[in-house]
């Protein structure tokens, strides 16, 4: 299997890192559930079009971290297979199913992510740490 990455246009980037600014509030105090309904509360206003979908892939992977964190990892896999059905692809996505599976006792599926990972980021720590 080829990694990929996904590349967002100019203003869903700009979106993204407006809606990551906000979520920073969440993250630097840990508070991860409030993170995750704010994360919920934006995807309701993303449109699901085809427009859309690389920024509903990638809020869905931000949610699927945050899940992690609070180590509910078949939820966090579910939301990571979101993102990548969504189209969201990259290290980060990768690498987030690479621990959910990990955590599930999956070894070799969570070896397949991390070496996904790997392929878009040789120098990713966090899956390196798993591989």
């Amino acid at each position: 299997m080829t990694a990929q990455v996904t590349e967002l246009s100019e203003e869903l980037r700009q979106q993204l890192d407006f809606i990551n600014g906000e979520l920073e509030q969440f993250l630097d105090g840990e508070l991860y559930h409030q993170g995750i309904e704010r994360l919920d509360q934006i995807l309701q206003t993303v449109p699901d079009d085809d427009t859309y979908r690389p920024l509903r892939g990638a809020l869905f992977a931000r949610r699927a971290e945050l899940l992690l964190e609070l180590e509910d990892d078949e939820e966090a896999w579910e939301y990571a297979q979101k993102a990548m059905n969504a189209g969201w692809y990259d290290a980060g996505v990768y690498s987030i199913a690479g621990w959910a599976m990990y955590l599930m006792d999956e070894y070799d599926r969570a070896r397949e992510q991390f070496d996904s990972a790997l392929e878009l980021d040789p120098d990713r720590l966090p899956s390196l740490n798993g591989r």
